[in-house]
């Protein structure tokens, strides 16, 4: 953030930050409202000043004050935020964590196969398979910054009962996951007569 100030017949810029400008004349005001006026800057000449003018133009410059080492602090923090986020896509860093899903066998199923797809911001990131066999499965995902992402499952399931019986499911979800270095989420499965519903939710 700044504005530029250019003279003629001189091929270089002079950049004054905008919190610079809006601190020096915050402390300008702040003078007028201590000595009320009556001084001489360089060129410019401070009329004198007294009562509630005086009062107003120490207000407003402290207020200018504040302002500006707020807007300083925050601009350094989003300058640090943007170094840290490039350092990171330069050095080829990434943020990685887990998608994870876990059979739970009730007392009506004999035999399970499922796998579901994963897609995160609408790449498909990879595939968990579970089965009677293999309960648990895992997959790891990595986004080249923590925040929050776009998700999208796809899942189909193939259940035989006790009584042979085999009936195939198809499911999907989507919403929205906060990406946190380490994490795992956990595919969650909700059956309603015959619609399935698919989300993710960080497990704790």
């Amino acid at each position: 953030m700044g504005v530029e100030f250019y003279n003629e017949g001189v091929q270089t810029s002079q950049i004054i930050a905008l919190e610079t400008l809006i601190f020096i004349f915050g402390a300008l005001l702040t003078l007028i409202g201590l000595l009320g006026g009556g001084f001489e800057a360089k060129e410019i000449k401070i009329p004198k000043i007294a009562g509630i003018g005086r009062l107003i133009s120490l207000i407003f410059g402290l207020s200018l004050i504040w302002f500006g080492y707020n807007l300083s602090l925050n601009d350094n923090a989003k300058d640090k935020s943007i170094d840290n986020s490039n350092q990171r896509e330069e050095s080829g860093l990434q943020v990685y964590f887990t998608i994870q899903d876990e059979l739970i066998m009730d007392d009506f199923i004999s035999d399970y196969e499922g796998q579901t797809a994963v897609y995160i911001n609408g790449l498909l990131i990879g595939t968990v398979t579970i089965s009677s066999t293999y309960p648990l499965s895992s997959i790891t995902a990595s986004m080249p910054n923590e925040g929050r992402y776009d998700y999208y499952l796809e899942g189909s399931a193939r259940i035989t009962d006790y009584g042979g019986n085999v009936s195939d499911i198809y499911c999907m979800g989507n919403g929205t996951i906060d990406v946190e270095s380490g994490k795992v989420y956990q595919i969650i499965g909700r059956y309603d007569a015959n619609q399935c519903v698919m989300m993710l939710r960080q497990k704790i």
